[in-house]
């Protein structure tokens, strides 16, 4: 049976939401009258994860005019631009695939904790407006340019001191009028504006009410002039008032028109105004009633029976006839309503969710799809009624695309007991572990994940309890009121109470153990000296240092606040030093307990410092390192000269005054700290809630970052650097500047200033926990100066693409426009190469070159659209050149944008493979291999078979057996391997001058071994280069003959600057370091951002933990090649939604089955990877390749182990 969740009902009821409180483009790119929007200060860089798509609750929902993009946002502080478009070419009578594709995140102003959530959400034809909980204020509201793809403005443009020009509190719901040049906007107590164009100035239609966050507020557009409003009064309110509706008639300020008579029943949502006039009210009996017009407004009566499920929330298409409904509690989660007939029909319905409330749901203006969040966070559903409707399903509701994150998401944290010798060397080994119970290993050491598995004995907390237990605490009947906490020590005959401040900790989530610190001999502890408490709704992890003593209270000494979304674990480490935390919002941290066992003041423990009154000073004393204090530039010895309480206004300038605001503040809670060192003077406003040490982010067991607040992060070979972006706040009302990771690695790559491979600074910071001695104990100078996170980012050149459009739509026929601003800072670093690409293609010189304030604009006139496909990647880069022809990728500017060209995208796909394969090894100094020749034969007859989808248009057969001179046989030699790229460039320039629509796929297979020299453990600092290995060589002279006998990458790499999308498969030992091999200037960790932009991708048989590639016993063939040949009759629907099959297997489900294959059928022995130079789940990257179901005859038939 499905039960109504609490968590989605406090969205609905606003008594339970317990938080602190452009115009028109035109075609030469100039904005209408929207007002300029000044740089401002926004606190340091915020570090944003490129998820590309919500973990978190989605809060609001809506389609562009014409349905061909999708906007969500939510509590992931962005908002997601996804492209809905279907295959073209599919069978006759049927509709193409529908494919949901990401855009891009387009992110607002944000801060730490819930600053920056977002919770409401409208689209109108220029713009998207957003409201929440804003960085600065409680209630701005953010104009976003859906063409651009950026804010636009802020709404108040400015705040002026003593003149209410916006709202305070946070906004709940936003409406466009039908044109877009007005908005009404309500915030949390009640307050409703009008916005209006074009200088969208606002003014009160609705005062804020004090007993307002005990109502539901509701407001649309109807028309262009006219507004309703509904406010229902929840039960319980003081001064209950009638559930009414009421019209404003915004040309007539003094007409408000309350319809017919107040309702008995709370209203709980309001549709959209349809082009035929109609629109919908729901009540909390379950019943919507259904109205058409405005100034003779009529009611058609109810749909619907009492008792039948709450709505939250509706949506109609543009024709009134199709109603989408979210709702709450017991029955359907989605219903679809057709009211264009008599009777109103259920047309469609859903319930294939495991929680009953789905609080947000739109349907398309033209009524094609919808979209509903799903009960449970971090999953949205995109309904496909087109394709229901022409298959004429019963249930409209039943073709669906489901996007979920869930998989990605670490719910459960775990530290491994401690060695001696890593008691000794403060180093630490987690169990991170998923939702369907698969479980990775991470050690701090070097900071990585660890794929063979040695004996894992678990830390268990409650075996240091010594006593100890939570009374599990009952949530509090009013949701102001404080939660209660009971913790009893029977042994100890000890007893404390917490009290969690709902409005500011929340209520009680999880908890753990903290250990006492180990004794002087290493000892490790076997009692508690705190326990770590998660709450839910403010996502902070609070410390409270345990009584050891009667009559002694449990004390807070720590804060830990940046999570922003559902917490699911903490656990400390058995040395108690650290303590981990996982959350919903995909990020696990790790925070600092240094000295919380000690006997100093709780609100010194808060601080990360001591306040000692010397004389009649306040001074600092015994900063903590990477506590709040030193993160916030307080030192030792600094005088604190004045403190202002943030919420009272309380303040104090002696000692003992000053003494007592900090004994008086809670953890939550602002100080304005005054302080002076020597001559100089300070301020800051200062919230005593601690930073992560560090933060991890693992989207895959191969795709992974660790950084710190302060910038610096270690990352996976593969695309681990573009995971992470940082964020420069300018303004509310300008967009905030966007950096990649990728982009500032000449200074905030750790793996890359690491001069010793066997240093480690992050392995180094847990042990020290403090990030200069870190630096020093890496042999490297800890200068804040220089690392400056925001000054590296304002250096990095700046490229802003103003056409094409976010999601432009271009018609057939008509070139492609291309507009790209390259903006840069005086004193910046300078990126002289310049490369623009669409689909990988490099564009010629541009038709236009001028100079614009702040940079140079670069205009394409004609771009062919023969260039396209049905939703291509326009991509930019800029690069330094380090020598004359070299570039440097370790500072570089990037920017993309996806448009939809209106194409007929029939391409003849042709492809040309190359295989190499050795098998000439006597086991001297490279081991003797049995497979490789039927490895690669197998590959042949792979791509050798007749098929519909692709023409075979060259084959290069390297394999040792076939190669002959004077009669003899030889291994390949670099010269045939150049040989073999020049044949293949000729076929592709004289196929490609036949037919602009071909597309050219080359595929490079090598089987046997590979090796790098010079070899880790050699000591030079000589680049390392990768080398397969084509016949037996001297092992003791390998470093001199493999650079004569073997292929070098940067021979193979020579296959990449063909017009053609090129596809490395290489099953060899040591493949892994063409990606993970940080000391090499040509590894593929920087081929993506190398000044070739054409499209690479590159599969290997190994990695960095499984540095060999394994033949298969018994089976005649290598894991690798078997895991090819599997995926080549199996992949049919494995990715990117499972189960969505269509008889053929593209390129992305080759790999991504690939990839799980060999890891399974290896039992983890052999870990394959795969890296490319764009972003392959792109539609572009979903070319054909094989039938589903078999295989040529001859080749084997590997067992299925995917499960």
């Amino acid at each position: 049976m499905r039960t109504t969740s609490s968590f989605f009902l406090a969205l609905l009821f606003l008594t339970a939401w317990n938080l602190s409180p452009s115009s028109a483009q035109n075609g030469d790119l100039q904005h209408g009258a929207v007002v300029p929007q000044p740089e401002m200060p926004g606190g340091p860089p915020r570090i944003i994860l490129n998820k590309r798509g919500p973990s978190g609750v989605t809060h609001g929902l809506a389609f562009s005019p014409d349905a061909a993009l999708l906007y969500t946002a939510g509590v992931d502080k962005a908002v997601d631009t996804w492209a809905l478009k279907r295959d073209q070419n599919p069978p006759p009578g049927e509709l193409g695939r529908l494919r949901l594709t990401h855009l891009k995140s387009i992110p607002w102003e944000i801060s730490r904790g819930h600053r920056g959530l977002i919770f409401a959400l409208d689209s109108s034809p220029q713009r998207l407006a957003i409201g929440g909980y804003s960085a600065r204020q409680g209630g701005d509201v953010i104009l976003i340019d859906r063409n651009l793809g950026e804010v636009e403005q802020s709404l108040p443009p400015e705040r002026i001191n003593g003149v209410e020009n916006g709202h305070t509190n946070r906004i709940v719901e936003v409406s466009f009028s039908p044109s877009g040049n007005r908005l009404v906007s309500v915030d949390e107590f009640g307050e409703v504006r009008v916005w209006e164009g074009p200088r969208f100035e606002s003014k009160v239609i609705q005062a804020s009410s004090p007993n307002a966050r005990e109502r539901l507020h509701h407001v649309r557009f109807l028309d262009e002039s006219h507004v309703v409003i509904a406010i229902s009064v929840t039960s319980g309110a003081v001064n209950q008032a009638p559930n009414v509706f009421a019209i404003h008639d915004l040309n007539d300020p003094d007409q408000v028109r309350n319809l017919f008579r107040a309702r008995p029943y709370q209203i709980t949502a309001l549709s959209n105004y349809s082009e035929n006039q109609t629109w919908c009210a729901a009540y909390n009996n379950g019943t919507i009633e259904v109205f058409q017009g405005i100034e003779d407004l009529k009611s058609f009566g109810t749909i619907r029976k009492e008792r039948d499920p709450i709505a939250c929330d509706m949506s109609l298409s543009a024709d009134g006839r199709w109603l989408l409904i979210a709702n709450l509690a017991a029955g359907n989660a989605l219903e679809l309503w057709d009211l264009g007939q008599r009777p109103y029909r259920l047309a469609g319905q859903f319930n294939d969710t495991s929680m009953a409330d789905i609080p947000r749901c739109r349907i398309s203006a033209d009524g094609r799809y919808g979209v509903s969040q799903h009960g449970q966070a971090g999953i949205f559903h995109v309904f496909d009624l087109e394709k229901a409707q022409a298959e004429n399903a019963r249930n409209l509701l039943d073709e669906r695309i489901d996007f979920s994150r869930q998989q990605e998401l670490i719910t459960e944290v775990e530290f491994l007991e401690m060695t001696p010798n890593e008691v000794s060397n403060k180093s630490y080994v987690l169990r991170l572990e998923r939702p369907d119970g698969e479980f990775m290993l991470f050690e701090t050491a070097l900071f990585q994940p660890i794929n063979t598995f040695p004996n894992i004995v678990r830390f268990d907390e409650d075996s240091i309890a010594d006593g100890w237990e939570l009374v599990p605490p009952a949530l509090p009947a009013n949701t102001t009121d404080a939660q209660s906490i009971t913790l009893v020590n029977t042994k100890q005959r000890l007893r404390t109470t917490i009290r969690l401040d709902r409005g500011n900790q929340g209520v009680y989530g999880m908890h753990c153990w903290i250990p006492a610190p180990p004794d002087q001999k290493g000892v490790l502890s076997k009692r508690p000296a705190a326990i770590a408490i998660g709450c839910r709704e403010s996502y902070g992890v609070f410390v409270y240092r345990l009584p050891t003593r009667p009559n002694e209270e449990a004390e807070l000494v720590r804060y830990f606040r940046d999570h922003q979304d559902e917490l699911f674990s903490v656990a400390a480490s058995q040395d108690g030093r650290i303590l981990a935390s996982s959350s919903r919002d995909q990020t696990l941290k790790i925070w600092n307990l240094k000295s919380i066992a000690q006997d100093i003041p709780a609100q010194d423990l808060q601080w990360g410092a001591e306040f000692q009154i010397q004389g009649d000073q306040l001074l600092v004393q015994n900063v903590i390192p990477g506590g709040i204090a030193e993160n916030r530039d307080l030192a030792n010895g600094d005088v604190i000269t004045r403190l202002q309480h943030g919420v009272s206004g309380r303040e104090a300038n002696d000692a003992r005054g000053m003494r007592t605001i900090l004994n008086r503040q809670q953890a939550w809670e602002d100080l304005v700290v005054y302080w002076s060192r020597g001559n100089q003077e300070f301020s800051r406003r200062i919230t005593p809630a601690w930073e992560p040490l560090v933060n991890l982010f693992i989207k895959s067991k191969t795709q992974w970052i660790a950084y710190t607040p302060q910038g610096f992060f270690k990352s996976s070979p593969i695309e681990g650097d573009r995971l992470v972006n940082y964020l420069l706040n300018r303004g509310p009302g300008r967009p905030p500047k966007i950096v990649q990771a990728a982009q500032a690695r000449l200074n905030f790559d750790v793996t890359s200033i690491v001069e010793r491979p066997t240093d480690n600074l992050f392995g180094s910071y847990l042990s020290t926990l403090s990030l200069p001695e870190a630096f020093t104990s890496t042999g490297l100078q800890y200068n804040p100066q220089s690392y400056e996170l925001a000054e590296e980012i304002r250096k990095i050149p700046e490229i802003r693409i103003r056409r094409p459009y976010l999601g432009e739509r271009i018609p057939d026929g008509e070139p492609i426009p291309v507009v790209v601003d390259f903006l840069s800072e005086p004193d910046g670093h300078r990126l002289p190469i310049r490369n623009v690409s669409v689909d990988g293609i490099l564009l010629d010189p541009p038709d236009q070159k001028k100079q614009i304030a702040g940079g140079v604009r670069l205009v394409w006139d004609s771009i062919p659209a023969q260039l396209c496909s049905q939703l291509s990647l326009l991509q930019v880069r800029a690069l330094r050149e380090q020598a004359a022809g070299v570039t440097d990728d370790r500072v570089h500017a990037v920017e993309d944008v996806a448009f939809l060209p209106e194409v007929e995208f029939k391409p003849q796909y042709h492809v040309h493979l190359i295989v190499i394969a050795c098998a000439d090894y006597n086991g001297n100094s490279y081991e003797k291999l049995n497979t490789p020749l039927e490895d690669a034969g197998a590959i042949i007859q792979l791509f050798s078979a007749p098929n519909p989808t692709y023409a075979l248009d060259s084959l290069i057969d390297f394999r040792s057996t076939t190669l002959k001179q004077n009669g003899r046989e030889y291994s390949v030699r670099p010269d045939d391997f150049d040989g073999a790229v020049k044949s293949i460039k000729s076929a592709i320039e004289r196929g490609q001058s036949q037919d602009p629509n071909r597309q050219d796929l080359v595929f490079v297979f090598l089987a046997g071994h590979g090796d790098v020299r010079p070899r880790a453990e050699e000591a030079t600092t000589d680049p390392r280069t990768f080398y397969y290995v084509p016949e037996e060589t001297d092992d003791t002279k390998a470093a001199l003959q493999l650079p004569r006998i073997g292929l070098s990458w940067s021979s193979l790499a020579k296959v990449i600057d063909l017009k053609a999308r090129v596809t490395f498969m290489l099953d060899t030992c040591h493949s892994h370091t063409l990606v993970d091999d940080p000391t090499r200037p040509t590894s593929l960790r920087n081929f993506g951002r190398s000044s070739s932009l054409t499209t690479t991708s590159l599969l290997t048989a190994t990695s960095g933990d499984t540095e060999l590639a394994i033949e298969a016993p018994g089976l005649g063939y290598g894991f690798f090649t078997l895991g090819l040949l599997a995926s080549a009759q199996r992949a049919d629907g494995y990715y990117p939604v499972p189960g969505d099959k269509d008889q053929q297997i593209d390129f992305v489900e080759w790999v991504n089955y690939c990839l799980k294959d060999v890891e399974m059928r290896s039992n983890r022995e052999q870990l394959p990877t795969f890296s490319s130079t764009k972003d392959y789940e792109l539609p572009s990257f979903a070319y054909p390749l094989f039938r589903a179901g078999g295989l040529p005859g001859g080749l084997p038939n590997p067992p299925d182990v995917v499960k």
